[in-house]
């Protein structure tokens, strides 16, 4: 896919589409904030051995901020009667659908944010005389898929992963002198 860079489309990156309803650029910015691709990496400390080793356990839900600024009577009377009722209804045991969601910022790689669940609606704030703010605090939904991994090594390593760790090493040799020492008694 080719880059859409905010410098040659800026529009693009000032709307939002949310559960099929498009808001912006007229009247208002569409910015989100805090969007990300969050991972999840574990510590795993092995018995008797000094430090740990990380371990990939998958991505974790990515939660953010759809920040509405309007600043026209029609983007506000659109986002209090249109996009408002569209996006309010919590789910429910007939209605368990996410919404679908498109902003350029995090709908593209490497945050591939395109479905969401809103988990808090917060009130408009005026913030400038005729200048209204609303926040819309959403929740990446994907379906869970099976991720482990333990990463052995970087790919530039220049140490290869052995059987043998430095102690297992120092047994064997310990271990050569003390039956070294038991054969010369004799």
């Amino acid at each position: 896919m080719a880059s859409i860079s905010p410098l040659d489309f800026p529009l693009l990156y000032d709307a939002v589409s949310i559960g099929g309803i498009s808001f912006g650029p007229v009247g208002c910015i569409a910015e989100v904030v805090g969007g990300g691709d969050p991972r999840k990496i574990d510590e795993k400390a092995g018995y008797g051995q000094d430090g740990s080793a990380p371990v990939y356990v998958g991505r974790t839900l990515s939660k953010f901020t759809l920040k509405l600024t309007m600043w026209t009577s029609e983007a506000i009377n659109y986002y209090v009667d249109t996009l408002l009722p569209a996006i309010s209804p919590p789910p429910t045991a007939k209605n368990t659908n996410a919404l679908d969601f498109f902003h350029a910022y995090v709908s593209n790689p490497p945050q591939n944010i395109t479905s969401v669940l809103v988990e808090d609606i917060g009130q408009m704030v005026q913030t400038d005389p005729g200048v209204w703010v609303a926040e819309i605090k959403l929740m990446r939904f994907v379906k869970p898929k099976p991720a482990v991994g333990k990463p052995a090594a970087s790919k530039g390593s220049p140490k290869k992963a052995t059987a043998k760790d430095d102690a297992d090493l120092e047994i064997e040799a310990l271990t050569a002198q003390v039956k070294s020492l038991a054969n010369d008694d004799d």
